[in-house]
């Protein structure tokens, strides 16, 4: 039996209830039993492991490659990128009070 919420949206199902109509009319048949047994009334068989592989290339054939990739130096860049509507904090300095982006620990002004 096909279950019908993964398949129909509730909307859907109430519209096609109200005409009277049965929702399993409306189901692909690839969602059916029938197709399931088909699907699977022959074996699948497993591929080659790595160590035993099959090789049937032509003369000509390109064999392609995995694309060479290098991990670019430094720290890996952050995953979110910030909304515009988003304030980054603005650092002011402990010591000389000034908003330059720099701390007490760097300040370099005079005392």
């Amino acid at each position: 039996m096909v279950n019908l919420e993964t398949h129909f949206c509730s909307h859907a199902l109430v519209v096609i209830r109200q005409h009277g109509s049965s929702p399993y009319l409306y189901v692909n048949e690839l969602y059916k039993v029938e197709k399931y047994r088909e699907t699977y009334s022959f074996p699948i068989n497993p591929l080659p492991s790595i160590s035993k592989q099959v090789h049937d290339f032509g003369r000509d054939a390109v064999i392609l490659q995995p694309p060479l990739t290098r991990r670019p130096p430094g720290r890996p860049r952050k995953k979110r990128f910030r909304k515009r509507s988003e304030q980054t904090r603005v650092i002011k300095c402990g010591r000389c009070g000034k908003c330059d982006g720099h701390n007490r620990k760097s300040c370099t002004a005079p005392i």
